[in-house]
């Protein structure tokens, strides 16, 4: 099955702890965005980039991938 990419959404690993209030590993951030269909294509010590599947609509803003983030 081919899964199509709508866009790109990068992720600033001390942007989850300022938003969410508690530090949540980078390699744990990245494996709960996996497990929810999204491929990271970019890394670094301070963010990572991530394709965001056609059927995630509602993934727009960085907020939105901490949103996923804190509700794992």
């Amino acid at each position: 099955r081919r899964v199509l990419f709508r866009s790109q959404l990068t992720l600033r690993h001390d942007r989850v702890t300022a938003v969410l209030g508690i530090p949540i590993d980078p390699a744990q951030q990245t494996r709960f965005l996996r497990s929810l269909g999204l491929d990271p294509v970019q890394e670094s010590p301070a963010s990572s980039t991530y394709a965001v599947p056609t059927w995630r609509v509602d993934l727009k803003r960085e907020v939105d991938l901490i949103e996923e983030i804190a509700r794992l």
